[in-house]
């Protein structure tokens, strides 16, 4: 499995939730389109949930991207109940039960989930989901 966005997918078939990607290549630009601008995945959990995919080193440039240039959008599908969220894949050294270092890496998970817009400063407010990797 080699891109992110083909991890996350992975991730969300593993849970039986549905999933399908909604970004476009195209290929006379040589560059991607994400749905709204940030989405790269469609996700339906509890509500419809786009999903930024990246890995873990720019999950904080990805929220930034979010806010600057797709402000209008997100505030409207978080307005409308739909819900925004950043997952970030690393490889890491997994400890072994015993607390050693295990000699191989795995792929991590972190996620972020862009739960409102706040007024006041002008910013998406963002909180990482703990639990299930």
């Amino acid at each position: 499995m080699g891109s992110p966005t083909q991890r996350t997918l992975a991730w969300y078939r593993k849970r039986d939730q549905p999933a399908c990607v909604v970004e476009k290549w195209i290929p006379h630009t040589h560059r991607r389109l994400d749905a709204f601008g940030f989405g790269d995945i469609l996700a339906i959990d509890s509500a419809p949930t786009l999903v930024q995919v990246t890995s873990t080193g720019n999950l904080a440039a990805r929220v930034a991207k979010i806010a600057d240039e797709c402000g209008d959008d997100a505030r409207a599908r978080l307005a409308s109940g739909g819900r925004i969220e950043c997952h970030g894949w690393a490889k890491r050294v997994w400890r072994k039960k015993d607390g050693s270092k295990a000699k191989r890496k795995r792929w991590t998970l972190k996620r972020l989930e862009i739960v409102r817009w706040s007024a006041a400063a002008d910013a998406l407010i963002s909180v990482e989901i703990k639990g299930e990797k």
